[in-house]
């Protein structure tokens, strides 16, 4: 993996975790969310094919996108 590779996996990363924690954090404001209840939802949403596709889908788009504004697109493999 290239150094722009590993740069792009870093911003991807940071991306989703920070909309996980808004995410989150916005629930738990509301009173929706509390700690416990994190692991009861991760379960399903592990066994979802159809939902993983979909997640892939729109997660490849976004690798994509930051892939450009890092100016490395046409480094990206092909989709498999």
């Amino acid at each position: 993996m290239t150094h722009a590779e590993h740069k792009l996996m870093l911003f991807m990363f940071v991306k989703q975790m920070s909309l996980f924690h808004a995410l989150i954090e916005s629930l738990k404001s509301k009173g929706v969310l509390d700690e416990g209840d994190l692991p009861a939802y991760e379960a399903p949403i592990r066994s979802s094919d159809e939902m993983n596709n979909a997640m892939f889908d729109q997660v490849a788009g976004y690798y994509s996108a930051f892939a450009t504004s890092l100016g490395i697109a046409d480094q990206l493999p092909d989709k498999a």
